[in-house]
């Protein structure tokens, strides 16, 4: 991310948690308002940040680093305490866990009927496409991808709460090679 941010504050905060592999100035956030102070954020991007993404790999590799990276900020700091992560912790446990499921049991239950909740994939790419700005097939395709990667999220997700915060090794989700 790319922040400023006052030194004292910072250092009186004790920077970022080494610990964290993802969302470190989301965590600092939540310790600065905890401090009564204010955080702004500006209308407009300061600049970009290149993930050097160029392979489906990668992007999966950095889709479950996601994923762990919300259940490593949620056991850091309490979902009472960040309500954003609970949205952030439920929709892959829906879209890649609870839903495949059903549609697993539906199949078994009804037969190919049951498949009909298939649809609920093409519908929410459909939905979330429609709050994405650009020409329809940008749209279409970020949100496709923002449909499937929350498979590799709930898979982050699974190994942050299987080994409860053991694995804090960044390395393990290094995307770029």
């Amino acid at each position: 991310g790319i922040f400023m941010t006052r030194p004292e504050l910072f250092g009186s905060l004790g920077g970022f948690r080494e610990s964290l592999i993802a969302g470190e100035e989301a965590e600092l956030c939540q310790r600065v308002q905890g401090q009564g102070w204010k955080i702004w954020r500006l209308p407009w991007p300061m600049a970009w940040h290149d993930a050097a993404i160029l392979r489906f790999d990668q992007w999966w590799k950095r889709g479950r680093r996601t994923g762990f990276g919300y259940a490593q900020g949620a056991y850091v700091q309490g979902l009472l305490l960040e309500r954003r992560r609970v949205a952030q912790l439920l929709r892959p446990l829906f879209w890649a866990g609870l839903l495949p499921l059903a549609i697993i049991g539906a199949c078994l239950a009804w037969g190919p009927a049951g498949s009909v909740l298939l649809l609920a994939y093409p519908l929410q790419v459909l939905r979330t496409a429609q709050s994405i700005k650009g020409d329809v097939r940008t749209r279409l395709t970020r949100a496709y991808f923002l449909t499937l990667g929350k498979f590799p999220e709930l898979l982050g997700q699974l190994q942050f709460w299987l080994s409860r915060g053991r694995n804090r090794n960044a390395r393990s989700f290094d995307y770029k090679s």
